[in-house]
């Protein structure tokens, strides 16, 4: 998220963009999450 909040912060995404390319990267990061538990659980 650092590096969105840099665009951000250099004026290179607007704060709508912003907004949502940080929910986007939230959601990415719950999915990845959720799958590396998923496959963690189903090794043992």
């Amino acid at each position: 998220m650092y590096w969105l909040d840099l665009l951000f912060s250099a004026q290179t995404l607007s704060e709508i963009e912003h907004h949502s390319a940080i929910n986007d990267a939230e959601e990415i990061a719950k999915l990845l999450t959720s799958s590396i538990k998923t496959k963690r659980s189903n090794k043992k």
